[in-house]
C-alpha cells in the first residue's frame, strides 16, 4: 500500500553516517583532548548527563514544575524565562488516569480540549488550534500516546523562534521516558468501566555504569460506552542511552504504536426552528413566494421543501427574501442524537466506522560539551504514519431523516525526517552573564493521498419505510436511524487509489540570545528565526520571525516579566483551482503570520510554596486563507451548463484576534499537600475581518465578529491532592478537583446553525494506596471521572464521557 522500502533504507544508512561519522568527530576531537570544564553536570553512578538539554528538576515536587526545555529549547528556569510556560507533570497525569494529551490540559489555563482525533485530539489555546504537537521538539503529526510520557510542556502565544511553523495560539512539546542507568521493572493493570482494560510494562537494565536500556510496552482492548466504539492498541518504545566518556552522550530510540479505534466524536447537528419550519412553513413565506406557477398554499409548500430538503441555506435565504432581513436564528442547542433513540450513545457509522493509525518513530541524538563554555546537541527524528479512516458527517434533513457524507477517502501515508544542530555558548562580560543558543534545523517531508473506488451497488437494498425500497447512493441520502439498522459499508470501498504525491523541505536557521544582570533579577531574551520553505509543487516561501522579551524581580519571589512574539505557516493554498481556472489566476497565498504580546506577573514565593504565572495578552493571527464563496457563485464559469470549466477561488488576509487573562498556580505549603488553580478569561476572541465574506451578504453578517470556535469567555479549575506520609494512613493518596468551562460555540464557519455547547462542572477524584506486596512497592488506585455524571459537550459537538470508574494495579520490581 506504501512505498516505504525506499523511505525506511534512507533511514538507516543517514542514521548510520550521521551517528558514526559525529561520534568519531566528537570523541575524536582535539577539543576534547584533556580541556576542562566549570560547566555544572549531573552525575548518577558516574554517568554524565548534559545540563543545557535536560530539565534541571531541582525544586521540582509531584505536580510543580520549575524549570521547562520547551521555552528556549534547553533547560531554563520558568520564574527567569520571560514567557508564559506551563508544565503538566507525570505525576499529575499518572494521578488522574489520563490517557488522551488533550486531557492532560484539562487544569491549564487557556487550553480547551477540541475532541477530533481520539487519542490526537485537537488542542486549542487562546482560540487558535494548536495543530500537531511535538514529541522531545520534534513535530508528531499523529500517533500520539501517553504510555511513555514525562511531562507535558506548553508555551502559549506564538513560539515560531523555538519550534518552527506552528500555530499561534502555542505549542505543546511532551518529553518521553528515557533510561535512568538501573535495573527496574513495573508492570501496570488498568481495569475501567465499558470493558476498559490496558497493560503498560516498563522495564530498565544498566548494562554498566553508563549503558542502559528501557523498553515500554502497551496493550489496550477497550470498549466504551458509545455504540459500536472501541479501541485495539500496541505500542512499543526502545531506548539506549549511553555515555561515550565524560562528555558525550548518544541517546537512540525507536517506537511503533499500531492503533484501531471505532470512535463516534462528531454528532450530526440539526437546528429545531428548521424542522418546524420544514413541516409546516411560515404563512408569511409562503405568501412571499407565491406565483403564477404556485396558486395554492400546497404548490408553495411543494416548492420550498424541495428546496429547503437540499440545502439549509435556502432555508435562510428564502427567510431572508421574505421577511427582508437576514431571519437566522442565534441560537440552537440540539445535535442529532437528541433526535435517536439511543440518545448521546449514537454511533451513526455503526460497526465499520473506524480510524487506524500506524505510526514508527527513531530518534538519534548526541549531546556534548567539548570545552568549559559550549555545549551542543545533534538529533535526529525519522517519523512514519499511515492514516485510514471511515467517518460519516452529517445532518439531519429537514423531514428527519440524516443525510450520510460518506468521508472514508482521505487515507494517507506520512514521513518526516529532522536533522537539528544546537550549540550553546555560556560566558561572562562583567557582571552580566550570556547565553547564546545557534541551531539549525532541516525538515523533509513526503505525504502521499489516497482515495477509494466506491461502489454503492455492493450496499443491501434496504426499505423505505413507505413499502418502497432504497437502493445505491439513496441509501445514504435517506438514512432512517429509527427503522434502518446501521449501515455496514466497509464492502462499498473497493480500489485504493493514489491521488497526488508531495515532497516539501523545510530549513530554519535560529539564535537566541539570554542575559542575566543586576546581580540576577534582570533577564533579557532576544531571539530570531529564519525558515525557507520549499515544495515540489507549490513553490517556495521564506520568512524571519522574532521574540523579545524581559523579566525583573521587583522583589524576593515576585517577578513582572513582557514579552512580544511572532509566528509564520506557509498556508500551501492556490488563489485559484478547478478546470476552468486560468494560468494567470493561479499563484502561490501569502503565509499566514501572527504576533502577540504577554505582561504579567510570576512567583516563586518562599522556594516555591506558591509558583505560577498570571499574564495579560494579545494575539493577532492574520492572512488566514479561505474560500471566496461569493467570488465563487458570481463567475460565469460556474453558471453555465459546461461543469468542465467550473472555478474555485481562495484569497488571504482573513484576521482574528483574541485578548484575554491567565492564571495559573501550584500551591505547595507541605509535601503532603498539592493545589493546582488555574482560570482564564477571553474577553475578545473573534474574527475581526475578512475579504472572502463581502459586506451586504449572508456570510458577512455572520461570520464577522463571530467568536473562535471551541473558545469558551471563562474556564476555571482547582484540584487538590493530600498524601499520608505518617500514621496508620500512611501511603494513602486523595485528590479531587473540578473544571468549569462557560457556554460556547463548536463551529465558529457554520453559516447554517449556531450551535452552543452549554457551561458545565465536571468533577474528578481519585484515591491511591501505595504498600508492599511480596515485598515488592505496589500501588492500588481507583480514579472516578466525571463524579456528578454531568452531561457536556466537549470540542466539536462531542458528548464527554459519562461517569466512569478505572481501578489500577501497579507493581514495582
Amino acid at each position: 500500500m506504501r512505498d516505504t522500502i525506499s523511505l525506511k533504507h534512507t533511514f538507516i544508512s543517514r542514521l548510520f553516517c550521521l551517528f558514526v561519522g559525529g561520534a568519531g568527530f566528537i570523541y575524536g576531537s582535539p577539543l576534547l583532548s584533556g580541556a576542562e570544564t566549570s560547566t555544572k553536570v549531573e552525575e548518577t553512578d558516574d554517568v554524565i548527563t548534559m545540563p543545557e538539554f535536560v530539565v534541571n528538576t531541582d525544586g521540582d515536587m509531584d505536580y510543580r514544575a520549575t524549570s521547562a526545555l520547551t521555552a528556549t529549547r534547553v533547560s531554563t528556569k520558568i520564574v527567569d524565562t520571560p514567557l508564559n510556560i506551563q508544565v503538566v507533570t507525570v505525576e499529575f497525569i499518572e494521578d488522574l488516569n489520563i490517557d488522551r494529551i488533550g486531557e492532560a490540559l484539562r487544569y491549564t489555563s487557556g487550553a480547551v480540549e477540541d475532541i477530533l482525533f481520539g487519542d490526537t485530539g485537537n488542542i486549542r489555546i487562546r482560540g487558535q488550534e494548536i495543530g500537531s504537537p511535538f514529541r522531545n521538539g520534534y513535530r508528531r503529526r499523529r500517533s500520539v500516546g501517553l504510555e511513555n510520557i514525562e511531562r507535558v510542556e506548553v508555551i502559549k502565544g506564538p513560539a515560531s523562534v523555538f519550534f518552527g511553523q506552528g500555530n499561534p495560539g502555542g505549542i505543546v512539546n511532551y518529553t518521553t521516558k528515557r533510561p535512568e542507568f538501573i535495573n527496574a521493572t513495573s508492570v501496570e493493570l488498568k481495569y475501567g468501566s465499558d470493558n476498559f482494560f490496558k497493560a503498560v510494562l516498563d522495564s530498565q537494565f544498566a548494562l554498566s555504569k553508563d549503558v542502559g536500556i528501557r523498553i515500554i510496552g502497551a496493550r489496550e482492548d477497550s470498549e466504551d460506552w458509545r455504540d459500536f466504539e472501541s479501541n485495539d492498541m500496541k505500542y512499543i518504545d526502545a531506548s539506549v542511552r549511553a555515555g561515550l566518556g565524560d562528555r558525550v552522550e548518544l541517546f537512540v530510540e525507536f517506537e511503533s504504536r499500531r492503533q484501531n479505534i471505532n470512535d463516534a466524536s462528531v454528532y450530526p447537528n440539526y437546528n429545531p426552528l428548521f424542522l418546524d419550519d420544514y413541516a409546516n412553513p411560515p404563512q408569511d413565506v409562503i405568501d412571499a413566494f407565491r406565483n403564477a406557477s404556485r396558486p395554492t398554499d400546497q404548490d408553495v409548500i411543494d416548492y420550498l421543501q424541495g428546496r429547503w430538503l437540499l440545502n439549509e441555506r435556502n432555508w435562510m435565504a428564502d427567510l431572508q427574501t421574505a421577511r427582508g432581513e437576514f431571519a437566522r436564528p442565534w441560537r440552537a442547542t440540539e445535535l442529532g442524537f437528541s433526535l435517536h433513540p439511543s440518545g448521546a450513545a449514537m454511533n451513526v457509522g455503526g460497526p465499520d466506522l473506524f480510524q487506524d493509525r500506524d505510526g514508527d518513530s527513531a530518534t538519534a541524538e548526541i549531546t556534548f560539551t567539548p570545552t568549559d563554555w559550549l555545549t551542543g546537541r545533534i538529533g535526529y527524528n525519522w517519523f512514519d504514519s499511515y492514516y485510514d479512516e471511515y467517518d460519516t458527517p452529517s445532518r439531519v434533513r429537514g423531514d428527519g431523516l440524516l443525510n450520510l457524507s460518506l468521508a472514508r477517502g482521505r487515507p494517507f501515508a506520512n514521513t518526516d525526517e529532522t536533522f537539528q544542530l544546537d550549540l550553546v555558548a555560556a560566558f561572562e562580560t562583567g557582571d552580566v552573564e550570556h547565553k547564546v543558543l545557534f541551531g539549525g534545523e532541516f525538515i523533509k517531508t513526503e505525504q502521499v493521498r489516497y482515495n477509494y473506488t466506491v461502489d454503492y451497488n455492493q450496499v443491501t437494498p434496504v426499505p423505505d419505510g413507505m413499502g418502497g425500497t432504497l437502493t445505491g447512493r439513496d441509501i445514504f441520502r435517506n438514512h432512517n436511524p429509527f427503522l434502518q439498522p446501521p449501515l455496514e459499508l466497509n464492502s462499498i470501498f473497493t480500489t485504493l487509489n493514489e491521488i497526488d504525491r508531495t515532497s516539501a523541505d523545510t530549513t530554519g536557521y535560529y539564535i537566541t540570545h539570554q542575559a542575566t544582570l543586576i546581580d540576577q533579577r534582570l533577564n533579557t531574551m532576544l531571539g530570531v528565526r529564519y525558515v525557507d520553505f520549499e515544495s515540489d509543487s507549490l513553490g517556495g516561501i521564506d520568512e524571519a520571525v522574532f521574540s523579545g522579551g524581559l523579566n525583573f524581580e521587583v522583589i524576593d519571589g515576585f517577578t513582572v516579566f513582557g514579552s512580544y512574539s511572532e509566528n509564520f505557516i506557509p498556508t500551501l493554498n492556490l488563489s485559484a483551482g478547478g478546470p476552468g481556472a486560468l494560468p494567470e489566476e493561479i499563484f502561490l497565498l501569502p503565509p499566514e503570520s501572527a504576533a502577540g504580546w504577554d505582561v504579567g506577573v510570576k512567583t516563586d514565593w518562599k522556594d516555591n510554596t506558591i509558583s505560577g504565572t498570571i499574564s495579560v495578552f494579545e494575539l493577532e493571527r492574520q492572512n488566514i486563507a479561505r474560500n471566496a464563496v461569493e467570488k465563487r457563485e458570481t463567475d460565469p464559469r460556474n453558471n453555465d451548463a459546461d461543469p468542465n470549466n467550473d472555478v474555485t477561488f481562495r484569497s488571504a488576509g482573513g484576521l482574528e484576534r483574541s485578548q484575554g487573562i491567565e492564571l495559573d498556580l501550584t500551591w505547595t505549603p507541605s509535601r503532603n499537600y498539592q493545589a493546582l488553580l488555574a482560570y482564564s478569561y477571553l474577553w475578545e476572541a473573534k474574527l475581526v475581518s475578512d475579504p472572502n465574506y463581502v459586506p451586504g451578504t449572508l456570510d458577512h453578517f455572520i461570520q464577522i465578529g463571530r467568536r473562535l470556535r471551541t473558545t469558551p469567555e471563562h474556564t476555571f479549575s482547582f484540584f487538590n491532592r493530600y498524601k499520608f506520609t505518617e500514621g496508620a494512613l500512611k501511603g494513602l493518596s486523595i485528590g479531587a478537583g473540578a473544571r468549569y468551562t462557560s457556554e460556547h460555540g463548536p463551529l465558529n464557519h457554520n453559516a447554517q446553525f449556531n450551535i452552543i455547547n452549554e457551561s458545565s462542572i465536571v468533577v474528578d477524584a481519585f484515591v491511591k494506596y501505595s504498600t508492599k506486596v511480596f515485598d515488592h512497592d505496589t500501588e492500588f488506585k481507583l480514579n472516578v471521572e466525571n463524579v456528578t455524571d454531568e452531561f457536556y459537550i466537549i470540542g466539536n459537538r462531542s458528548a464527554g464521557d459519562p461517569r466512569k470508574f478505572y481501578f489500577t494495579v501497579k507493581t514495582f520490581f
